[in-house]
């Protein structure tokens, strides 16, 4: 008797709210991609917490549920792909270096290419770690997304995950392209 007093939403009330929070969701993580992980995982308890109180909810929590592990399973291809230009930008000032092969985020070290004869500078190797330091909340997000080295060559710039490899090409100033290759 005490429970029907208290509100009961309609379908489409919750669906309104369903794409509200989703909307918004996209929204924080368009602005601060960095932050995926914890918007989806509020996302996932704000839905649970919404099935056991609203029976009516269960069905779109479900499947609102199912399609954030979805993203989050693929986030590390959504994430370069939403920010490509952000991405190639932020580590175009390391193609200009002519021995520069790769930069290894497991070992946070510089790998030099084989075809250089002569090793990097003291000052190339200051600009690097210099920014490196910079760029390191940059370098952290791509940790966390899986990513084991990056690579460059001009106007080219390659993410080496376990599975994937995403590639960045400048073609020209409006225009960089994405895209993926397996490793399997």
């Amino acid at each position: 008797m005490l429970f029907r007093r208290f509100y009961t939403p309609s379908d489409k009330l919750l669906l309104i709210t369903l794409l509200g929070f989703a909307i918004l969701s996209l929204v924080i993580i368009s602005f601060n991609p960095f932050i995926y992980l914890e918007v989806i995982i509020v996302n996932i308890i704000v839905f649970c917490l919404l099935s056991v109180f609203f029976k009516e909810f269960v069905f779109y929590s479900i499947n609102w549920i199912v399609i954030l592990l979805l993203l989050l399973h693929t986030w590390e291809t959504i994430d370069i792909k939403l920010n490509k230009f952000k991405y190639y930008y932020s580590f175009e000032p390391l193609t200009k270096y002519d021995c520069l092969a790769a930069y290894n985020l497991d070992k946070n070290e510089i790998s030099q290419n084989v075809h250089c004869k002569y090793g990097l500078s003291l000052n190339e190797k200051e600009e690097i770690n210099t920014y490196v330091e910079k760029n390191k909340d940059l370098i952290e997000h791509l940790k966390k997304l899986g990513c084991h080295s990056i690579e460059f060559s001009e106007k080219y710039i390659q993410f080496w995950y376990d599975d994937i490899v995403i590639d960045l090409n400048k073609i020209d100033d409006y225009t960089i392209v994405y895209e993926t290759s397996d490793l399997n």
